[in-house]
């Protein structure tokens, strides 16, 4: 019921939603969360034409198709908001900053390898294994050592019945990681 008290009141007031991209956001999360799926994908669609360079909704087209089954679009999508992302983290790269470097104790995490491990895994849900080898070979390419990378690629193709390739894939996650060793 929330979820369609969120589309009525933005379908109140349709111009001045408009000129929010976060206003197609939300409609179309809620219509997602109403499994009306079709409908949420043509939000964000017309969301991308008024609001070109909100890449949010990039995203999450991509992630509609992939539940939706589209395989061949969804990837397209996925590499297209992919391409995006890499470019945005080149430029936060090469701009200047006069802010002193965080303390992290933490491991540090690599955006664009949390966006590949974001859609390879809406892939494997939707049980399009192909698709999730695919951006986790990728992956695999940007940061072979990584082991969520590895662990997670192993796990889809075991899904998809590859057992001798998903047994050597842990093997070299176990090298990198010897915890994973039984």
């Amino acid at each position: 019921a929330r979820y369609n008290k969120v589309i009525n009141t933005l379908n109140q007031a349709p111009k001045a939603a408009e000129k929010i991209p976060g206003c197609f956001l939300l409609k179309a999360q809620s219509y997602w969360r109403l499994k009306k799926r079709v409908r949420a994908y043509a939000v964000l669609v017309k969301g991308r034409l008024v609001h070109p360079t909100a890449n949010a909704m990039l995203r999450l087209q991509a992630l509609l198709l992939i539940e939706l089954k589209l395989s061949r679009e969804g990837y397209k999508k996925a590499q297209a908001y992919i391409k995006v992302y890499r470019a945005v983290l080149a430029k936060q790269k090469a701009a200047p900053t006069n802010a002193p470097p965080l303390k992290n104790k933490k491991k540090k995490s690599n955006p664009l390898l949390d966006v590949y491990l974001m859609y390879a895994g809406a892939f494997a849900r939707a049980r399009l294994f192909k698709k999730a080898q695919l951006l986790l070979e990728e992956a695999r390419m940007v940061a072979p050592q990584h082991v969520d990378v590895l662990v997670q690629l192993a796990r889809v193709y075991l899904e998809d019945k590859r057992v001798r390739t998903a047994a050597s894939i842990l093997e070299r996650a176990a090298y990198y990681k010897p915890k994973l060793m039984i």
